[in-house]
């Protein structure tokens, strides 16, 4: 067995509810706190840089840094000055609010240092991928501030937290699901048709999990997979992928009634667009 650890990227305010509201169900299980917390090396200044409009929002961040960490030494950056004069920037951490892409301020910038985001559009998985070799973390705008101030804690000791620091932990043995994208090709209520880049045996057994974007509810129905072929590639450099059908198992009405609203609703959708 391997021992993981994956952090939570761009959480949402209904993902960030619904794992609180988790914690506190099972607050009976609460352990210490977190064990990378720790003011160790918290002896120091840290500069933070916020690449930002000085305007009274970003004023507030910038006082809330120096309020949460008694260390914190927070500037604005000027980032169209630096680059006229070429100027290197002296930073530990760097807060990017603005539209500047990492490659336009990589080269101004420590090669240690930690890098943050924080955007008012949501990335799609692929900018994601792309955007998080760069960034320590990424952010989506409005940020919980609590939530906010403990992940810049996690990913910079050095920082001293100013007064008593509280994240609550809590010791699980629950089974988690990870699930996977797939692009759905055809769908109705008995069958689901898609491409994945792996090969899906027949009678292999998969849960489909079907999310509302607009209220972050979702479905899981079983399913078995009927049979599965190479897929056609459209253009020679397409990725090599496999086509899949899967049939619906053991569904309730319960689940039928879902499966026909999800359908309706992204019918509309699709015919919006």
């Amino acid at each position: 067995a391997f021992l993981n650890q994956f952090q939570f990227i761009q959480m949402d305010k209904n993902c960030l509810n619904s794992i609180r509201k988790h914690i506190q169900t099972n607050k009976s299980k609460q352990m210490p706190n977190a064990s990378w917390y720790s003011d160790a090396h918290a002896n120091q200044k840290v500069k933070i840089v916020l690449i930002a409009k000085n305007d009274l929002d970003h004023a507030q961040i910038k006082k809330d840094l120096v309020g949460h960490f008694s260390n914190a030494e927070v500037t604005f950056l000027d980032f169209a000055l630096a680059k006229a004069t070429n100027k290197h920037v002296d930073c530990d951490i760097i807060f990017n609010y603005s539209d500047l892409k990492i490659s336009d301020i990589k080269a101004f910038l420590p090669e240690n240092c930690m890098k943050f985001k924080v955007t008012n559009t949501s990335l799609t998985e692929k900018e994601l991928r792309e955007e998080i070799l760069d960034y320590n973390e990424i952010f989506l705008h409005p940020v919980d501030r609590a939530f906010f101030y403990k992940k810049v804690k996690f990913h910079c000791s050095a920082l001293k937290w100013d007064g008593d620091f509280n994240l609550s932990n809590i010791h699980t043995q629950e089974k988690i699901k990870a699930a996977n994208k797939a692009k759905i090709e055809s769908l109705n209520e008995t069958i689901i048709n898609f491409d994945y880049p792996r090969l899906l045996s027949e009678g292999d057994f998969r849960e489909f999990i079907f999310i509302d974007e607009t209220d972050g509810e979702h479905l899981e129905v079983p399913a078995f997979c009927r049979f599965s072929k190479p897929a056609a590639q459209v253009k020679a450099d397409d990725p090599f992928k496999f086509s899949h059908q899967f049939y619906f198992f053991a569904v309730s009405d319960l689940h039928l009634k879902e499966i026909r609203k999800w359908l309706l609703k992204n019918y509309i959708k699709g015919s919006d667009s």
